[in-house]
């Protein structure tokens, strides 16, 4: 069970890799943010016992990686950057942005680790952030199971192009790209 201010209580059924709670996702990450220690933490030992120590009812579980993705980009310390040096990442598969309570510059972080395989330097330089957001975020990844870890290269360390900004990036149409990977268009 984990109690913070502001938010109904949330109860984690670690066996069964999920959580019960009245306060949707997006009220949690607002309420981690503002008070990052819970005040008390305990685990329920089944779903029906989860259910009712949540206060729940009959409603459906959420899956834990879910509170797991909040607490890997909100508690990241210094020791993940220390942890994600030294390799290369690429996502598997985008997270669920639609249900995950995100930044704004995730989004652009998703595509460019989609399109191949970055180190934390050249993630963090590409968009402008400190290495600590950067490895908060691979470090969300990974609790997804979404991220693929490789040896870095020099390819990989050497960054990504940066996103392409103002009438550049509003010319540029979904279109457009798939033509220019097949060869049929212009740049």
């Amino acid at each position: 069970m984990i109690r913070c201010a502001g938010i109904p209580a949330i109860c984690v059924v670690p066996a069964e890799k999920i959580y019960y709670t009245l306060a949707p996702l997006r009220s949690i990450d607002e309420a981690f943010a503002a008070s990052p220690t819970p005040m008390r933490v305990t685990t329920a030992r089944s779903a029906q016992q989860g259910r009712i120590e949540a206060e729940c009812g009959t409603a459906p579980g959420a899956p834990l990686q879910h509170l797991f993705w909040l607490a890997s980009l909100r508690c990241a310390g210094a020791g993940e950057v220390a942890r994600h040096e030294g390799a290369a990442f690429r996502l598997r598969r985008w997270p669920d942005l639609a249900a995950l309570p995100h930044e704004r510059h995730h989004v652009p972080w998703c595509g460019l680790l989609a399109r191949r395989p970055l180190t934390l330097a050249a993630l963090a330089t590409a968009t402008g952030y400190e290495p600590s957001v950067a490895a908060a975020f691979l470090a969300a990844c990974d609790e997804l199971g979404i991220l693929e870890r490789s040896v870095a290269t020099a390819e990989a360390d050497a960054g990504a192009r940066a996103p392409e900004s103002g009438k550049a990036h509003e010319r540029k149409t979904i279109f457009r790209s798939f033509l220019n990977r097949l060869g049929f268009g212009r740049s």
